[in-house]
This record gives C-alpha cells, sequence and structure tokens, in this order.
C-alpha cells in the first residue's frame, strides 16, 4: 500500500482491488472463526480433524497471496464431507446454521479469490505503465548504451572462440607442412633418377624405331607415370590455390612434374625404341622412380586437398573475426557518446529508487512490533531495503531481532552433532566389544601359524571417519553461530553470555578431543633422543679414530705414508650421496649376520656416518704437526712409552682440535637428512631431522609445531658446544710440564 500511496491517482484501480481483497481477506478468516465457534458447541466423531483443517485456512490466504485453488483440492472436500455428516448427529435448526455458515465461508473464500485475481491484473497493468514511464523518462540512451554493452560482450566472447579455433586451424596447417616437408627426402632423390637419366635417353631417341609391338610391362611403365604425373599436376594446382608458402617443396614438386611431363611427351618414341639396350635400362629406372613416387602421391594428394580445406577455413575465420572487432569498434564509439548522458540518466532514476527503498523501510518501521513473529516480519521487510543504505549487513545491524534466530540455529546443529556422536561412541563401542571378545583366539591362531586379516580395525576406522565428520560439522557451524553472538552481543544478560562462552568452549574441547592427531608429535622426543644418540656417538668415535690414525702420519715415517694422506684427500673428492646404493646395499648384508648393524638400525646408521673419518684425520694431522717433537722425546727419555707419550702429552696438547672436530661432527651429524631418510624406515627410529620432515604435507605445512620443534631441537647442539667450548681456548700448556 505504501507504493500505491506514493503513486497518487495512477494507483486508484490498484488501491480499490487492494482494499476490496484485504476487506474479502478479513471476511475469509470471520466467517471461519464464526464456523469454529459454532463447530465446538457439539461432538461430532471428526470434531478435531475439522477444527485442525479450519486452523490450516491462513496457510492458503493471506495479505500478500491466495492458493484458492490448493485449497479446495486439499481441505474444501474433507471439511465438505466432515460437515455434511453433522446432519446425523446434530438438530436440523443447528446443522443448517452451521449449514448456512460453511457456505458463507466458502463462497468467501471463492469472492476472495476473484478479487485476487482482479488485482493481479491491474497491479501487472500499473507496472507496464509504469514501465513504459521509466523508458519515457530514460529515452533511449541507456537502452542502446546496454544494447552496445551487450554487443561488445558478445562479439568480445566469439573473438575468444574464433581467436581459438584459428589456431586450431594454424597447428593443423603446421602439421600439414610437416607432411608435405617428409615427402622431399622420396621426390628429390627419384627426381635426380629421372633427371640423369634423360641425357642417355636422348641419345637412344637419334636410333631408329622398330617395327615390333612394345612389351605389356613397358606399356604399363608409361601408364603408371602418366598417372602420377597427372596426380602430382593436381597436386599442385591444390598448392598454388591455397597459396602454399614452402617454395622449396613446391619447386621440387615442380620439377618432379617437368621430369615425369618430359618422358610423357616422349612415350611413343620411347616404346617405338623399347628393343634398344638403353631404353630397356630408362624403362626399369623410370619403374622402379614411379613405384617410390605413387608409394607418396596419395598422401601427397590427402595432404594437398586437406591444405586447401584447411586454408579456406582459416581465411573464412579470419574474416570474421575482422568483421566482430569492425562491430566492437563500432559499438565502442556508439558507448563513447551515449555514456554521459545514459549514466546521468540511470544514476537519477537509481537516486529516486533508493529514497522510494528508503520512504519504505521508514513506513514498514513504524509499524508496531507486539511479538517475535511481527519482529521476524520487521525484519524480513525492512532488513533488505536498509542493508545497501547502511553498508552493514542486516543480520548485525538488526541483532536485536536476529540473534535468537542464531541460537536456535546453533543449537539445533549442536544437538543434531551430539546425537550422531553418541551414535559413534556407541558403535565404536559395540565394535571393541566385539574384538575384545574374539581377539584372544585370533592371537593364539597367529602363534599356530594362521595368517590372516582382520576387518575390525577398518570398520572400527570407517565408523569413526564418518562420524567424526558429520558431528564436527555440526559442533563448527554452531561453533561459529556462538562466536558471532559473542562478537556482536545484543540486549541479552551477561548471565547469557557466560553460559553462551561455556557452551563455545564445550563444543571446541569436544573437536579437540576427538580431532585425529598427529603421529608426529607422539614420537618427537623419541626423535631427538635418537639424534642425541647418534651425533654423540658418532662424534666419540670420530674424535678417538681420527686421533689414533692421525698420530701415526705425523709422527712417524713409513712406507706409503704420502700416498695414504694422498688418498684420504682423494676419498674428500666425492660426495657421500655417490655412494648411498652401495652403503645401503652394504647395511642390507651386514644386517643377515650382525642384526644390530643393519638396516632401520641407528647401529647401521652410526657405521654408515662413522666413514667420514678421512677429512678429520687430515685436519688432526695438521695439527699435531704443530706439536713440539721435543716434548715426546723428554719423555721417551724418562721411560714413557709411545703409547704413553700419545695419551699422556700429545692429545692434552690437542684438546682444542679434538674438540672442534667433536662440535663439527655433533652438529653435522644432528642436522643430517638424506642417509637418515634413506637408511631408516620405522618411525620409532628416525631421527631429528627425518620427523622435521614429517611436519611438511602436500597441501600445507604446520609451520608452528615446525618452529617449536626447530627450537627445541637446537638446545642439544647449543649444550654441546657450551660443554666442549673450555677445552677449545684451553689445553695450549696441557701435557707440557713433567710430572
Amino acid at each position: 500500500m505504501f507504493y500505491l500511496e506514493q503513486l497518487g491517482g495512477r494507483a486508484d484501480i490498484v488501491r480499490e482491488h487492494a482494499s476490496a481483497y484485504r476487506d474479502s481477506v478479513s471476511s475469509v478468516l470471520n466467517h471461519r472463526d464464526v464456523l469454529v465457534n459454532l463447530l465446538g458447541e457439539v461432538d461430532f466423531p471428526d470434531k478435531e480433524q475439522t477444527l485442525e483443517l479450519l486452523e490450516t485456512v491462513e496457510d492458503f490466504i493471506s495479505a500478500d497471496s491466495i492458493d484458492y485453488s490448493s485449497w479446495r483440492r486439499r481441505e474444501e472436500r474433507r471439511l465438505d464431507r466432515n460437515i455434511a455428516a453433522l446432519e446425523d448427529v446434530v438438530e436440523s435448526e443447528q446443522f443448517d446454521l452451521i449449514s448456512v455458515q460453511w457456505e458463507a465461508f466458502s463462497n468467501s473464500f471463492a469472492f476472495a479469490s476473484e478479487i485476487w485475481v482482479n488485482l493481479q491484473q491491474s497491479s501487472d497493468q500499473l507496472i507496464v505503465e509504469l514501465e513504459q514511464e521509466r523508458t519515457a523518462f530514460l529515452g533511449e540512451a541507456p537502452q542502446l548504451y546496454q544494447s552496445a554493452l551487450e554487443t561488445i560482450q558478445v562479439s568480445r566472447d566469439s573473438i575468444t572462440q574464433l581467436e581459438s579455433e584459428i589456431e586450431t586451424t594454424r597447428s593443423a596447417i603446421r602439421e600439414l607442412h610437416l607432411v608435405l616437408d617428409m615427402i622431399s627426402p622420396i621426390v628429390v632423390p627419384e627426381s635426380e633418377k629421372l633427371r640423369a637419366l634423360q641425357a642417355s635417353v636422348n641419345r637412344a631417341l637419334q636410333k631408329p624405331p622398330t617395327e615390333q609391338p612394345a612389351p605389356g610391362t613397358m606399356l604399363a611403365v608409361m601408364e603408371s607415370l602418366s598417372h602420377a604425373n597427372e596426380n602430382l599436376r593436381a597436386s599442385l594446382f591444390l598448392l598454388k590455390t591455397a597459396e602454399f608458402d614452402d617454395e622449396e617443396v613446391t619447386s621440387q614438386l615442380e620439377e618432379l612434374s617437368s621430369y615425369l611431363t618430359w618422358y610423357e611427351d616422349r612415350s611413343q618414341e620411347l616404346l617405338s625404341r623399347h628393343t634398344d639396350p638403353d631404353i630397356k635400362r630408362a624403362f626399369e629406372i623410370i619403374r622402379v622412380a614411379i613405384t617410390g613416387i605413387r608409394r607418396v602421391m596419395p598422401g601427397l594428394l590427402d595432404a594437398s586437398e586437406q591444405f586447401v580445406t584447411m586454408k579456406e577455413t582459416l581465411n573464412e575465420k579470419t574474416s570474421l573475426l575482422e568483421v566482430e572487432r569492425m562491430e566492437i569498434q563500432e559499438a565502442e564509439t556508439l558507448l563513447a557518446s551515449l555514456k554521459e548522458d545514459a549514466e546521468k540518466r540511470i544514476d537519477e532514476l537509481s537516486l529516486y529508487e533508493r529514497y522510494v527503498r528508503l520512504d519504505l523501510a521508514r513506513f514498514r518501521a513504524s509499524e508496531p512490533i507486539t511479538s517475535r513473529q511481527s519482529a521476524q516480519l520487521y525484519y524480513d521487510r525492512v532488513g533488505p531495503i536498509s542493508a545497501p543504505l547502511f553498508d552493514q549487513r542486516a543480520s548485525r545491524r538488526y541483532r536485536a531481532i536476529t540473534w535468537l534466530n542464531d541460537f536456535e540455529r546453533a543449537y539445533a546443529d549442536a544437538q543434531e552433532g551430539t546425537l550422531v556422536l553418541n551414535q559413534m561412541i556407541d558403535d565404536i563401542s559395540a565394535l571393541k566389544e566385539e574384538l575384545e571378545a574374539k581377539i584372544f583366539d585370533y592371537i593364539h591362531l597367529r602363534t599356530m601359524g594362521a595368517s590372516f586379516t582382520l576387518e575390525d580395525f577398518e570398520e572400527i576406522i570407517n565408523v569413526y571417519n564418518g562420524g567424526f565428520a558429520t558431528f564436527n560439522a555440526r559442533y563448527q557451524r554452531a561453533s561459529r553461530l556462538i562466536s558471532e553472538l559473542l562478537e556482536y552481543p545484543s540486549s541479552y544478560s551477561p548471565e547469557l553470555s557466560r553460559d553462551l562462552r561455556s557452551l563455545d568452549s564445550a563444543l571446541f574441547r569436544a573437536n579437540q578431543v576427538w580431532a585425529q592427531k598427529e603421529m608426529t608429535y607422539f614420537y618427537f622426543m623419541k626423535w631427538l633422543f635418537n639424534s642425541i644418540i647418534v651425533a654423540l656417538t658418532v662424534a666419540l668415535i670420530m674424535v678417538a679414530a681420527s686421533a689414533l690414525a692421525a698420530y701415526p702420519f705425523s709422527r712417524m715415517r713409513f712406507f706409503g705414508r704420502k700416498q695414504g694422506l694422498l688418498v684420504l684427500l682423494l676419498i674428500q673428492m666425492f660426495p657421500s650421496v655417490m655412494f648411498m646404493i652401495a652403503l645401503y646395499a652394504l647395511l642390507q648384508f651386514l644386517g643377515r649376520y650382525i642384526p644390530m648393524l643393519g638396516l632401520d638400525t641407528l647401529g647401521g646408521l652410526i657405521l654408515v656416518y662413522s666413514g667420514g673419518i678421512a677429512f678429520n684425520i687430515w685436519l688432526i694431522k695438521g695439527y699435531f704437526d704443530t706439536i713440539p717433537d721435543t716434548l715426546e722425546e723428554a719423555a721417551l727419555i724418562d721411560g714413557a712409552t709411545r703409547f704413553q707419550t700419545f695419551y699422556k702429552i700429545v692429545i692434552p696438547l690437542a684438546r682444542p682440535i679434538l674438540a672442534v672436530i667433536a662440535i663439527l661432527t655433533f652438529m653435522s651429524i644432528f642436522n643430517e637428512f638424506v642417509l637418515a631418510k634413506i637408511m631408516l624406515q620405522s618411525i620409532d627410529k628416525w631421527t631429528y631431522a627425518v620427523g622435521l620432515w614429517q611436519f611438511s604435507g602436500r597441501f600445507e605445512t604446520a609451520w608452528g609445531p615446525f618452529t617449536a620443534a626447530a627450537l627445541i631441537g637446537a638446545v642439544p647442539m647449543l649444550l654441546f658446544f657450551l660443554i666442549l667450548q673450555d677445552y677449545i681456548v684451553g689445553g695450549l700448556t696441557k701435557g707440557a710440564v713433567k710430572g
């Protein structure tokens, strides 16, 4: 009615019909209420059903719509049957009164339907008139402007399609070029044969002809030559018609055609001298050449025909492309001339429509809100209009109205999720009890050598996956709605806010309890401990073995000393990754006899890492060279053995280099990844570096746990360095004092 009031006299008929329709709706509901009161005073078998049918009238008629045909089809027949059955139950006067009221109710419903039809017709006519006025107000400029925009869009779509088709055609043409290029290696040699043969044929043609008829084989050769030349000329004609741009291929084919034509023109002369030895040889050479040419001729002719077709298609698509581009240029020119006027009128119309919507919002906002239903109706009517005006979602602007709906949705989702969760727990418990009842029998069978697979675990996993996916989705949706309620609070009490927070926490807790945990987190400390054991053991082995091996190279002179040092240096030229296959095979072999040194063992990994001793020998040997020999000679004079001078004098003085070797070895082994990943398969045997790799997946990386694990992993290296740092700067005078 608000819009009708704004339209003035143009909407008189619509207002009249709308007013009549409102009155008719009131009449229908009044007759219904009277009929309900009359039926409520009597007792009959179908009384409850009849009253329920009358109460559902609002489902078929309201101030905004009516569905009389559905009411007649679904409700009226049953009501008429139930009321007619009252004749045998109530007194005649009371039955007549009920019948009259029933007829009045039914007729008023039918009358309201007729008025609704009239209202729709008058409304449609008014809409047509308003559309005409809108068109007259806007003028032709907006229509032409919109038409030009549509033309540009259609043309651009056509251009995109044409460009794709043109590219496909050009690709096919390039393939035909390759096919024609492949013919050249066959055509050129045969053409050279025919050219070289011309001189001897010319000399033979100077001889007198013979009277004997030519044999059939020679006639067949000349016929094949003529047929091949005909096909070749046809292919050349097609290629020239299509403007074939490979001049080399064209010239080769033309040259071959000229030679074939030369022999074809002299066919009678050649046949008349068929007894001449040179002519016989010429026919044999021509036969072989024609055989090779005929082998490629079908492909040449077919490629030429396809080339012509593709070229015509390309020219056609190119022409259409130019036409579409011209249409875009014309439409863009038209747009430039209409843009200012069209946009101005459209903006004026949009501004007017905005004012009308704002007035409508004010009109509807003036209606009182007396119940939750009226509040919901207010939100449904005013929300869509006010949202664009205030640049805010209607659900947030009218939070006092919508928050209860969101809470009901959250409650329904949480309730449904809880039902699914309880059902999942019951199903898993039942499967668990069933498995416990038979697990010992299966264990006994397995110890007896029987081989089988238990499907019970797979069933439990399937139940968990299906149930968790369902209830987790419901809980997350409920949690999101509750979070929005807390983020954009309304007029509810602080106690309710606390309850909402508790509910949100409970939903989050349920998700955390039942979410599948990463196996990574359970083994991290095990991986860290494995790395410490491996790195520390290798560091000790490296220091001890390198020191023992470096001492003879530094203090003793023996055959092969220099060559041994060169071999150690040569080994360092090759990275360890070159020996991965050999190392893998070595551990596989050792594992058969010494399990602790096999694959997937920390002992085997320690053995592999110990192979890097050569570099450390060089470092320690160089440091030993800086220690004076006189200290050891003095000890030997005092009765010390060579080994005693080594560990009582040299080792204390070499503590700095030994500490450096230990630190470098520990850090490099602690962070080594490649060899550890290859040698270790069991997750509980992994080292720290391999475990860190597990935090990175195909689609995402757990950066939080990854950085935390990296920080924790740095602690052992830091402690190891702090423990040995004193040995780096100290020990320079250790062992230099007698005693």
